[in-house]
This record gives structure tokens, C-alpha cells and sequence, in this order.
């Protein structure tokens, strides 16, 4: 008994010390990750509107590494991220449709993709960026396991869960959409199999991956409050099984965004303020190029006094870390002033993204998606 209690002290011992490993690894992929968005929303922003004056080879190549870097960094954080980000009710099967494209394109050439998709819809509540790439990332880790060439067979269908189910020790009772990712290799050793879905955990050779590919299958299933787990067996080949909450019928009409209308934007002030020279400029020049009047501070401070001078403002677009007030700070310093005021947060930083009650946009974004948000900001 004596022996037993002790295994069972090492073995909570060692699954503390892996979640303090992991929450820091979390803690420190978030800091870093407000610096270096914050430098790729100047470098994709910038390359944008330079894009759009005069097309390049050069520039298209600056855009496509920024954005390749920006997913990078999301796939990174996302195992460390509390919630989706922007879930929406989806089709499993049309996001299977839409991807084919890119689907075929991650097989090997010797490797054939059959989809086997449910005659019915398969709705859940998800990011429709975050599902596709659950979707490429088991699809491209099944081509990788046939180097040889064999058979990766993709199946859909919606599956209610029972006492009885196989499923039902994983997830609660239920109707699920399961997607079914199966490759026809020689299988996956049990030793290797525990660890797949630890973050930077990795088979491939040095410069092949970064072993965050099921790390981040892993993460956005649980955030959808869905279950991922893969089984093989030797000569059997491996299959990756993903059960998500169904999407009832009552929740599938969801409010719509407000549609971006014609607007007379050079009616409306904008402060902008953002301790990031280069981030605040590049702001001011989106908000400048639609007519809008636009003000640029570095300091929270500086936002106060220009407000308390009696110069009112329609919206204020600022980042949520700063030196001396955080965003939320200098936001109810001014509604103290202007109750009226709508607001536009921005942030590089990961755990920022569900502000309650302010509009949100994260970084890095694109000239594009920083005036969409700018609109809704204003017409809500």
C-alpha cells in the first residue's frame, strides 16, 4: 500500500511539474508575441498599401512571409489560448469542400485522398481559421506517414453519444460531429502515440516542423469543447478522431455583423494611441486615407490632456499594453469625459482578445481588416 501511495505521489508530482512547464511556456509565448506582432502588423501593413500603388514580386514576397510569420506565431499561441477566436456556425463538410484544393496540394504525389463526407450537414460552432487548420495539420501529418504512397481517408458524420458508446468515457452524452482523419501506414509505436499532442513534440527531422502541429489540433478542439485522440495499430496504419458539439438548429442564426455601408468618414475624429511609433503611424494613415481626421499620441497621458483641452473625439483606437495606463485604463479615464465614446482595442498580446464590451482587433492585421474594424466600431 505503502508503495502504491508513493507511485501514485510521483506520478501527480510529475503531471504538476508538466503543467508548470506548460503554463510557462504560455506565459512566455504571450509576451513575446505582442512585440513581434507588433511588428508584423507594420511590415504586412505597410507592404499592403505599397501593394496596392505599384505591384511587385518583391512586395508579394514581403506580404506572404509577414503572414506566413503572423500564423506561425498564432499557431504557437493557440495551444496556450482560454477560447476560440471568432466562432461562427460551419458546415464540416464545406469547410472540407473549400480546403480541397489545399488539401490535395499537402498530399504527396503517391499519396490518394479520399473524402468520405456525411450526405448531411455536420454543423458545429467554431473559427473557420482555426478548423481548417485542424483539418490541414492531421491531413498533413497522415500524407507525411506514407512516404512509400498509400491512402488517407477523411470521414464525416454525426454520431450521438450513449453509455454504451465506445466515446462515451471521453466526452459527455450527446450528439457530435466527428471527423475522422485515417492513413494506411505501419502505424505509430505506443511510446510515441502518449506524447503527440504535446507542444514541440516532434518525429520529423531537425528543420522539418516545429512540433506544434497536433499541440494546436489539440488546443482549438478542447476550445470548441470538443475531444481529439488518435489510435494505431502495427501494419493498421493511425487514425486521428475528432468529436465536436453538434450545433443545434436554435443557435445556428446568429446576429449578423453590422454590413460595412457607405460612410461619411470625414465626419468623424479619430485619436489613435500606441506607444509603437511605427504601429501608430501606420493607424493614422489607414484612418487618414478614408477621410477620416486623425490624431496621433504615443502616451495615455497625452490622450487625457487632449480630451480634458474640450476636444471631443468619435473613435479612439488604442493598444492595450502600455507604459503608463493600459488601454482599459485610459479608456475609462476618457468615457469619465466623453461617455459617448466608442472604442477600437488593439493588441499583440494573446489573452486580449475577449475584452468584455469593446470592440477588439488583434495583431497583426492587414490595412483591410483595421478599416472594417474601424467601421463597426463607429456604427455600433
Amino acid at each position: 500500500a505503502r508503495e502504491r501511495a508513493e507511485q501514485e505521489q510521483r506520478r501527480l508530482e510529475a503531471q504538476l511539474e508538466q503543467s508548470r512547464r506548460l503554463e510557462a511556456i504560455g506565459r512566455l509565448a504571450g509576451g513575446v508575441a505582442h512585440d513581434l506582432n507588433n511588428q508584423l502588423t507594420v511590415i504586412l501593413g505597410t507592404a499592403q498599401l505599397m501593394a496596392k500603388d505599384a505591384s511587385s514580386e518583391d512586395l508579394d514576397s514581403i506580404i506572404k512571409a509577414a503572414d506566413h510569420s503572423g500564423h506561425l506565431i498564432g499557431q504557437l499561441l493557440t495551444f496556450a489560448r482560454g477560447q476560440v477566436r471568432h466562432p461562427v456556425p460551419l458546415d464540416l463538410n464545406e469547410v472540407l469542400r473549400d480546403a480541397k484544393g489545399i488539401l490535395r496540394a499537402l498530399v504527396r504525389e503517391n499519396v490518394q485522398l479520399d473524402l468520405r463526407l456525411s450526405s448531411s450537414e455536420v454543423r458545429v460552432l467554431a473559427d473557420p481559421t482555426r478548423l481548417e487548420q485542424v483539418v490541414i495539420n492531421l491531413i498533413g501529418n497522415a500524407s507525411d506517414a506514407l512516404p512509400e504512397g498509400g491512402v488517407v481517408t477523411v470521414t464525416t458524420r454525426v454520431e450521438e453519444i450513449v453509455a454504451t458508446h465506445p466515446d462515451a468515457k471521453r466526452v459527455s452524452g450527446g450528439h457530435y460531429a466527428s471527423l475522422e482523419v485515417h492513413d494506411s501506414g505501419t502505424g505509430i509505436a505506443p511510446e510515441t502515440l502518449s506524447r503527440m499532442f504535446e507542444p514541440f513534440f516532434t518525429t520529423k527531422e531537425d528543420g522539418a516542423g516545429t512540433g506544434l502541429g497536433l499541440a494546436t489540433v489539440h488546443a482549438v478542439v478542447q476550445q470548441c469543447g470538443g475531444h481529439v485522440y488518435a489510435t494505431s495499430n502495427p501494419s493498421q496504419g493511425t487514425t486521428f478522431r475528432v468529436l465536436l458539439p453538434l450545433l443545434h438548429d436554435e443557435l445556428i442564426h446568429l446576429s449578423p455583423q453590422q454590413a460595412l455601408i457607405e460612410i461619411d468618414w470625414v465626419r468623424f475624429k479619430v485619436l489613435i494611441v500606441d506607444d509603437q511609433r511605427l504601429v501608430g503611424e501606420l493607424i493614422e494613415r489607414v484612418v487618414k486615407s478614408l477621410g477620416c481626421e486623425a490624431i496621433l499620441v504615443q502616451s495615455a497621458f497625452e490622450a487625457i490632456e487632449i480630451f480634458e483641452r474640450g476636444t471631443p473625439c468619435d473613435l479612439v483606437i488604442s493598444d492595450v499594453i502600455m507604459p503608463e495606463l493600459s488601454g482599459p485604463e485610459l479608456v475609462s479615464r476618457l468615457r469619465a469625459i466623453q461617455a459617448d465614446l466608442k472604442v477600437l482595442l488593439t493588441s499583440g498580446y494573446v489573452f486580449h482578445e475577449r475584452l468584455e464590451g469593446e470592440h477588439f482587433l488583434s495583431k497583426p492585421f492587414t490595412p483591410d481588416q483595421l478599416v472594417d474594424a474601424v467601421a463597426t466600431a463607429l456604427l455600433s
